[in-house]
């Protein structure tokens, strides 16, 4: 990768801890889908440990963190569990594991509400508001259906969560295996994504707010019809590149840790805005949502990755029609319709 550097050029086992600064050790944890892995991040402390995020709820996650807890704590226990974000692979095993070592939970508020709100057994997202979402972007009924089908795969992926957790917010100053760390909030990929910065080590706990190799899912939910995920995705790749150095050692949710973490941001939002003029381009036509797929994707699009593929695309539209560039018009069935302005 371009102006991209890995200091460590192998992956740890899986399920073993591995010091990259002191009291900071990388947790690789296998995952039975394509992507096969997540970094968990244990942070030491004198009598136990903080750990950052915690894999998804399936049977072989449980069976390693059952290996951990009697192999790997050094008989301290987990008493504190950040995660990143709510999704499933991040925040799968929260509660599961605040049971097991009666740990706290630390999160922010916007993606505590978000899990609420989309992946909740008690979600307040009703059917009908789904079905309208996705009719107007022109999805057929047995992709609408594909959506609750994938939404109830991604729930079940994710244990009971606590009740109550401690909220971190944007510049909330913690003290994390005697150093300190400061919270940045990362927009985009999700509506509130803690990422977690030492100024003393230089290190950049990312999440999946800045990857090396692969660019995170921009969505727009049902919840949410009319959000500018993309834009706020922008200016969080500003913000952090504020923040962080070419010499910051970055920790990703996915793939090797790597250095070059400003370069990497450009490259994101340059790719990103580049996908953005190829879009417009296209709609000098009327075009469906499901038509910018080709424009936009180079994977093949499936039933395993349509409900993403349309989140990202209208974050993509959305984005354009808040500058004015294309606007949305309902044909007779309410499907929408994207074109540039004064096409």
């Amino acid at each position: 990768m371009k102006n991209i550097t890995y200091p460590y050029k192998r992956k740890p086992k899986n399920n073993t801890f591995k010091e990259i600064a002191p009291r900071v050790y990388w947790l690789r944890l296998g995952m039975p889908f394509s992507l096969d892995h997540i970094n968990l991040w244990l942070i030491e402390e004198d009598n136990y440990w903080t750990l950052v995020d915690t894999g998804p709820n399936t049977s072989t996650s449980k069976t390693a963190w059952q290996e951990i807890f009697s192999t790997q704590l050094q008989n301290k226990p987990i008493k504190q569990i950040i995660c990143t974000h709510s999704h499933p692979d991040h925040v799968g095993l929260a509660g599961w594991i605040c049971e097991n070592q009666s740990a706290k939970l630390l999160i922010s508020k916007g993606e505590f509400e978000f899990y609420h709100q989309i992946f909740a057994n008690n979600k307040p997202t009703s059917i009908a508001q789904a079905q309208t979402f996705y009719q107007q972007a022109g999805a057929s009924d047995d992709q609408i259906k594909s959506y609750f089908k994938h939404i109830k795969i991604f729930s079940n992926l994710i244990s009971l969560m606590p009740s109550s957790y401690q909220q971190l917010q944007h510049n909330d100053g913690i003290t994390l295996g005697k150093y300190q760390w400061q919270v940045h909030i990362g927009r985009g990929h999700s509506p509130e994504h803690i990422c977690l910065f030492c100024e003393e080590l230089n290190l950049f706990i990312s999440g999946d707010q800045l990857l090396p190799t692969i660019s995170s899912n921009i969505s727009v939910w049902p919840t949410q019809p009319n959000a500018n995920p993309m834009a706020d995705f922008f200016l969080s790749c500003q913000d952090i590149s504020k923040v962080i150095n070419n010499q910051t050692l970055v920790l990703p949710s996915h793939g090797l840790p790597f250095y070059g973490g400003e370069n990497r941001l450009n490259t994101l939002s340059e790719d990103a805005k580049q996908d953005m003029a190829c879009l417009y381009d296209f709609c000098l036509q009327p075009r469906t949502v499901s038509e910018t797929f080709p424009i936009l994707f180079k994977a093949n699009i499936d039933e395993n990755n349509l409900m993403l593929a349309f989140g990202e695309a209208l974050a993509s539209l959305n984005y354009l029609c808040a500058q004015g560039r294309i606007i949305a018009t309902p044909d007779e069935n309410g499907i929408k319709y994207y074109q540039q302005t004064g096409a």
